[in-house]
């Protein structure tokens, strides 16, 4: 009879895991691909994707709970912040004019949070953590593949002056090529690739170089040189490592200043025909930049509302309208305020953890893991000089910077199973 209910209380817990993974992979297509066009300046109404997103989130939420009542869960560094950056994005509908469109937003992020933290928190093992990263890696670069082929068939002709963007006419070339970078770190693995595994990466490598995005670029090769520098345990090839990085680099401006036309290519490409004067300008940021800090003291503990930027922050002389703040802290700060920006430093700081503590954390959960991680931080803590990926409306990146900011929290956990081992 105890070994039925064994039986059934395994199956009855594998059952609720698998929901979990699927409702996961609801929640990062429904909210990280392109499905229609919606003009950014208009206000956002139901329709069938809200509708969706809502009802997959609201799901989420409801599992996650589960899963977090069921594990016993402990709160951790990583996920009070996360609880606190949540009431943050929650207390910014007081004083917003779209009290509605945050909430809906806030539904959202919480839904996917609670269910990626039920999800860790419940993982009895290392498998169970790098198989919730699995699922963002193939659900992802599907959506990826899917957007990028999307904007081949039907681009968005250059506009004053600019070149042909992949992605542009999807969900944005800033936003591709990051994930773009990001799949093709998360497929380098300890185990020797596959065939498909390298046409994936040269799949990815075509979509970052299509989508030119600065800030993308340098992301991806910073996340590249922390795994390759982290993946060695030996000093020598460290070493060596380091020197044939910067032997390439002079390598490359040594043969620029032979062959001119090499360096007048390179820079053609990084500035995507945009003048000397908008580069100086960051494409404009530094104008977005100076009107958050005059706006900021309107409301300076808890924002303008989260998500919603692009309604609040008032151009005065651009006529551009931006997504966002195009800077992770102070995107924070002007949708969220104080109470926003400070969980969301300490979470930055937390999770460089992962490069501070690389060999012990490698021991406690697994050399793939820790390697993904490290590169994935650097990656996001690299854009947010230039973008805003985590302090937005729900996209694919927070559920991945939560994963290893809140698997950190169970180190200990991962530290005793070691020792009972």
């Amino acid at each position: 009879m105890k070994k039925l209910e064994h039986i059934y209380h395994v199956k009855d817990k594998t059952l609720l895991w698998n929901l979990a993974l699927l409702m996961f992979m609801s929640i990062l297509v429904f909210n990280g691909t392109f499905f229609r066009v919606r003009p950014i300046e208009e206000l956002p109404t139901l329709d069938w994707l809200v509708l969706a997103r809502l009802i997959a989130c609201s799901l989420g939420f409801v599992i996650g709970v589960i899963l977090i009542l069921k594990s016993h869960a402990r709160f951790g560094f990583g996920s009070i912040t996360l609880l606190l950056f949540l009431i943050a994005t929650g207390f910014s509908a007081i004083d917003s004019p779209y009290p509605t469109i945050v909430i809906g937003y806030v539904i959202l992020l919480l839904g996917a949070s609670v269910l990626v933290f039920g999800l860790v928190q419940s993982a009895p093992d290392v498998k169970r953590l790098e198989q919730i990263e699995l699922v963002w890696f193939f659900t992802v670069a599907i959506c990826v593949i899917k957007d990028a082929l999307t904007s081949i068939i039907f681009p968005e002709p250059g506009i004053g002056g600019e070149v042909v963007r992949l992605g542009m006419s999807t969900t944005h070339a800033n936003q591709i090529s990051l994930l773009a970078g990001l799949v093709f770190w998360l497929s380098f693995r300890q185990t020797k690739a596959n065939i498909f595994r390298w046409i994936l990466r040269i799949v990815m490598l075509f979509i970052i170089i299509g989508a030119i995005s600065r800030v993308s670029i340098v992301a991806f090769l910073f996340g590249g040189f922390i795994y390759c520098f982290l993946r060695s345990r030996d000093f020598t090839k460290k070493t060596i490592f380091i020197m044939a990085c910067l032997s390439g680099i002079i390598f490359f401006l040594l043969v620029s200043s032979f062959d001119p036309r090499l360096g007048d290519k390179v820079v053609l490409y990084a500035k995507r025909g945009q003048s000397n004067a908008e580069l100086t300008h960051f494409t404009g940021r530094t104008d977005i930049w100076k009107q958050v800090m005059v706006q900021f003291p309107e409301s300076p503990l808890i924002g303008h509302g989260y998500g919603i930027t692009r309604f609040t922050l008032k151009p005065t002389y651009w006529d551009y309208q931006p997504p966002h703040a195009h800077n992770e802290f102070l995107e924070a700060l002007f949708s969220m305020g104080l109470l926003g920006l400070i969980p969301l430093v300490f979470m930055y700081i937390y999770n460089l953890k992962w490069i501070a503590s690389f060999f012990r954390l490698r021991e406690m959960f697994s050399p793939d893991l820790a390697l993904h991680a490290s590169a994935i931080v650097i990656m996001f803590l690299i854009s947010t000089f230039f973008e805003a990926r985590i302090a937005v409306r729900l996209l694919p990146f927070q559920p991945l910077f939560f994963f290893y900011l809140l698997m950190l929290d169970r180190e200990k956990d991962f530290a005793m199973m070691r020792k009972a081992h």
